[in-house]
């Protein structure tokens, strides 16, 4: 890490990807794109899905990596532990149980899950640079999403995000309430950092999209709204942190894309 504290060797591994390069005239110069997958409880999914190679239980409508490699940037695209590729093959923990075991042991070993979703994205940024990429975003729905927050923050290469349907300030989720994937909950985030919005203060002014359905059970409006707005308080150019709003629930549909 940055600061010379060395990682358990089981976070030290090779990650699966895909990249998908445009090619021809469409392609932007020096613009890429780190594209997260979601959740859904589809373990046997991950970048196959956002990169359009399967298509999962909610449609087509996750296949943003390829949406904007069509547009002409290069993407990456890669699997979170424990899905696709990156799944156990012992019985014992398929499916939830894998996730579960992957929460335990990095608590174990005093790595949060998050952080390590969040050191595998910068790494994905670092591939992206070696290529001579120099203009770098991040996309990502649900999991994908509020892995993207925490990415931005802690990364200051990526330069814009798009956060779909993946972001809520904590007391709306905990009023409502609604249990999330074990990444969740960081431990401690709330009575030494404060509410969600607060890493705001470690990406402004790089602009973000926050997109949000109307009947999101998972992320509520409300809470999303005061995200926003208590996170533009953080910006020195409040524009920069945009809103979009769909009548819908959890799903990244083709007029938020």
């Amino acid at each position: 890490t940055s600061d010379g504290e060395v990682l358990p060797k089981s976070y030290i591994m090779e990650v699966p990807g895909i990249i998908l390069e445009p090619v021809g005239r469409i392609k932007k110069k020096n613009k890429g794109i780190v594209a997260l997958h979601q959740h859904a409880r589809e373990f046997e999914l991950g970048k196959s899905e956002v990169a359009g190679l399967k298509v999962g239980k909610g449609g087509p409508d996750y296949a943003y990596g390829k949406e904007l490699a069509e547009k002409g940037y290069t993407v990456i695209c890669f699997d979170f532990l424990p899905f696709e590729d990156r799944q156990y093959s012992h019985s014992n923990v398929q499916g939830y149980w894998g996730e579960r075991f992957v929460k335990q042991e990095c608590t174990l070993d005093g790595v949060e899950l998050m952080g390590s979703y969040a050191l595998d994205t910068m790494a994905a940024v670092s591939v992206l640079e070696n290529q001579g990429l120099k203009d770098l975003g991040i996309i990502g729905h649900s999991l994908g999403g509020i892995v993207s927050l925490y990415a931005m923050a802690l990364d200051e290469r990526i330069k814009a995000g798009v956060i779909n349907c993946g972001v809520a300030s904590f007391d709306s989720i905990r009023n409502a309430p609604r249990v999330h994937g074990w990444s969740w909950c960081v431990k401690g985030m709330k009575s030494q950092i404060g509410e969600l919005h607060q890493l705001l203060a470690l990406i402004q002014d790089r602009p973000i999209l926050i997109s949000a359905g109307t009947k999101d059970t998972n992320f509520p409006l409300s809470g999303v709204e005061q995200f926003v707005s208590w996170g533009r308080t953080l910006y020195r150019t409040p524009s920069q942190l945009e809103m979009y709003v769909f009548e819908g629930e959890h799903s990244f549909p083709s007029r938020a894309r």
